[in-house]
């Protein structure tokens, strides 16, 4: 939940699973968004360069990482269908 009411910003798009959603719907208050200028985003982020991240790798990896996951839930709402049409037949 911390996740979900931290990147509430104008603007964006917050994908999450479906648990996260019910959750998010009972839970959140999104009180707190960002700005539109990303407030003190870039300060934050160096702050981690400092402390030894690669910050451009990690967004590399979550990136990746995200779009895997995006890619199985396709392929498993593909199957879903398939298998849902098939008993309709």
């Amino acid at each position: 939940m911390l996740y979900v009411d931290g990147l509430a910003a104008p603007n964006t798009v917050n994908t999450m699973p479906q648990n996260t959603l019910k959750a998010t719907a009972d839970h959140a208050t999104a009180a707190g968004t960002l700005s539109r200028d990303g407030g003190d985003g870039a300060l934050i982020l160096s702050e981690f360069e400092k402390a030894g991240v690669a910050i451009a790798d990690l967004a590399e990896r979550l990136q990746n990482d995200g779009a895997e996951d995006f890619v199985k839930s396709w392929r498993d709402l593909l199957r879903a269908i398939d298998t849902k049409s098939k008993t309709l037949v």
